[in-house]
Protein backbone atom coordinates (compact mmCIF):
# COMPACT_ATOMS: atom_id res chain seq x y z
CA UNK A 1 0.00 0.00 0.00
CA UNK A 2 1.26 3.72 -0.72
CA UNK A 3 1.36 6.17 1.51
CA UNK A 4 1.87 9.82 1.16
CA UNK A 5 4.72 11.10 1.37
CA UNK A 6 3.99 13.01 4.65
CA UNK A 7 3.37 9.80 6.68
CA UNK A 8 6.61 7.50 5.12
CA UNK A 9 8.31 6.07 8.15
CA UNK A 10 5.19 6.77 10.77
CA UNK A 11 4.95 3.28 12.35
CA UNK A 12 1.35 1.86 11.26
CA UNK A 13 -0.21 0.05 14.44
CA UNK A 14 -3.79 -1.45 15.13
CA UNK A 15 -6.12 -1.80 18.92
CA UNK A 16 -3.04 0.08 21.16
CA UNK A 17 -0.53 -2.95 19.23
CA UNK A 18 2.22 -2.10 17.09
CA UNK A 19 4.76 -4.52 15.32
CA UNK A 20 7.44 -3.12 17.83
CA UNK A 21 5.51 -3.82 20.81
CA UNK A 22 2.66 -1.16 23.22
CA UNK A 23 1.47 1.86 21.55
CA UNK A 24 1.89 4.68 24.78
CA UNK A 25 0.67 8.20 22.97
CA UNK A 26 0.22 9.00 19.28
CA UNK A 27 1.02 12.24 17.73
CA UNK A 28 -0.31 12.94 14.08
CA UNK A 29 1.07 14.42 11.94
CA UNK A 30 -0.29 17.83 10.49
CA UNK A 31 -1.57 17.31 7.03
CA UNK A 32 -1.94 20.51 4.48
CA UNK A 33 -3.16 20.97 1.20
CA UNK A 34 -0.57 22.39 -1.31
CA UNK A 35 -1.40 23.57 -4.90
CA UNK A 36 -1.70 21.29 -7.41
CA UNK A 37 -3.60 18.57 -4.63
CA UNK A 38 -6.85 17.47 -6.37
CA UNK A 39 -9.55 15.75 -4.83
CA UNK A 40 -13.02 14.46 -6.11
CA UNK A 41 -16.08 13.48 -4.24
CA UNK A 42 -19.20 11.89 -5.35
CA UNK A 43 -22.89 11.31 -2.80
CA UNK A 44 -25.94 9.99 -4.22
CA UNK A 45 -29.41 9.22 -3.13
CA UNK A 46 -28.91 9.15 0.96
CA UNK A 47 -32.17 7.12 1.20
CA UNK A 48 -30.79 3.95 -1.02
CA UNK A 49 -26.90 4.12 -0.17
CA UNK A 50 -25.18 3.97 3.07
CA UNK A 51 -21.93 4.96 1.95
CA UNK A 52 -19.56 7.44 -0.32
CA UNK A 53 -16.89 7.77 -2.42
CA UNK A 54 -13.56 9.32 -2.29
CA UNK A 55 -10.48 9.90 -4.52
CA UNK A 56 -7.52 11.32 -4.09
CA UNK A 57 -4.54 11.67 -6.21
CA UNK A 58 -0.80 12.60 -4.83
CA UNK A 59 0.30 14.46 -7.67
CA UNK A 60 3.84 14.91 -6.68
CA UNK A 61 3.81 11.00 -6.51
CA UNK A 62 3.68 8.89 -3.19
CA UNK A 63 6.43 5.85 -1.85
Amino acid sequence: MALPKKLKGLNLFGNGDSYQGQVQSVTLPALTRRDGDQHRHSQTDRDNFTGVREFWNDTAGST
